[in-house]
């Protein structure tokens, strides 16, 4: 079976563009624009778990395109083309972005409803991900798994891929840019550190010119320590808004 949400509450209240190509970095010069937090996946991860007999392959991807993550099933489904079902979900676009909207789909590609693709769709809602699919490929071992083992060995082969794809939160930041002297550069680190600065690009010539990204709300205590840092000689330039991720410890 196939299911395809296209949510209207708080959380799913955009609709993907499938015309557009949204795997574009999100820049923003406004500085009255918000970046709404996610959670997301760093990179590609697999998984494979062997249930009596049956070997079950995951794979997770970051994938902000639709059309994209149907070319990645597709590549999948060649690179097992032997196998007995290709499950997969995914989940596009961020919630709560102004003037978008967000789907999910998911197959059981074959196997008995809701013992599949439902709990590989349920493997990218811990953390909330989005823009993010995974794909379970499973070799048939000539003994029948019932209900809840298909759902129990789908879910699992999908977390572990997911797992392994390092979920990321990602955080909407300022970017400002300082000039500084030498002099003022220890007290400056140590500093943004304290204060949960994020230190982006560092370049040393005759003075110091260093890209931080500073959360929305933290700016105006960022721009009071530059002050004071340098008796009020020195103001941070606002660069853009973007996105910085952070690694996730656990799920």
């Amino acid at each position: 079976m196939n299911g395809v949400f296209m949510g209207t509450g708080d959380q799913w209240d955009r609709q993907l563009n499938l015309n557009k190509d949204s795997a574009q970095p999100v820049s923003m010069d406004a500085k009255e624009q918000t970046l709404v937090e996610y959670h997301t996946l760093k990179t590609s991860g697999t998984s494979e778990i062997v249930v009596k007999k049956s070997t079950f392959l995951g794979y997770a991807y970051p994938m902000s395109d639709e059309q994209a993550a149907i070319d990645q099933l597709n590549e999948i489904k060649k690179m097992h083309s032997d196998a007995r079902h290709h499950v997969y979900a995914w989940r596009l676009g961020i919630p709560g972005q102004p003037g978008a909207q967000q789907l999910q789909r998911y197959s059981d590609d074959g196997e008995p409803q809701g013992t599949a693709g439902l709990p590989v769709l349920e493997a990218l809602s811990r953390p909330d991900l989005t823009d993010a699919m995974v794909v379970v490929v499973r070799y048939f071992g000539g003994i029948l798994l019932g209900r809840g083992g298909l759902v129990r060995a789908y879910g699992e082969a999908a977390h572990l891929a997911v797992a392994a794809a390092q979920p990321i939160l990602m955080t909407g930041q300022d970017i400002f840019r300082v000039v500084l002297p030498y002099a003022l550069l220890d007290t400056f680190n140590h500093r943004a550190q304290q204060q949960g600065i994020s230190i982006l690009n560092t370049e040393y010539t005759s003075v110091v010119t260093i890209e931080v990204g500073v959360a929305a709300e933290g700016v105006e205590d960022f721009s009071a320590f530059v002050a004071d840092l340098s008796g009020g000689d020195v103001v941070p330039q606002f660069c853009t808004k973007r996105y910085v991720p952070q690694v996730l410890e656990s799920l």
